[in-house]
């Protein structure tokens, strides 16, 4: 009888750790998809792996980067210039060159003009 409370313990942990483990995992395939769909210039596609990655992992530069781009592509340039400028503060380094070539030199950050009372 004692070896199956030794074993209990023992069987939590490796689950917990395997179910920790999971969300990254799953995370990379959905990058991978939404990349693979990217390259395709399948770019709804590629939102929605983008979108579940988010999901799973809310700090992935790379996949609000690749949105971005995604975003550009379908022609809605405001919006992707718009992440671009936010990955750009946050640190994210190809935002730079990307945001540049995307023609965004300046957006500024309060587009919208407030009426007063």
């Amino acid at each position: 009888m004692k070896k199956k409370y030794v074993l209990l313990p023992i069987i939590f942990v490796l689950f917990a750790l395997l179910f920790l483990g999971c969300g990254k995992g799953a995370a990379s395939i959905y990058m991978r998809k939404g990349k693979e769909y990217y390259k395709k210039n399948n770019f709804q596609m590629a939102i929605k792996f983008f979108d579940k990655t988010l999901e799973i992992d809310t700090n992935s530069l790379e996949a609000k980067y690749y949105k971005a781009l995604c975003y550009y592509g379908l022609g809605h340039n405001h919006h992707a210039c718009e992440e671009m400028s936010y990955l750009m503060k946050a640190g994210y380094v190809p935002a730079d060159t990307t945001l540049r070539s995307m023609g965004c030199y300046y957006f500024p950050e309060d587009t919208v003009k407030t009426k007063k009372k």
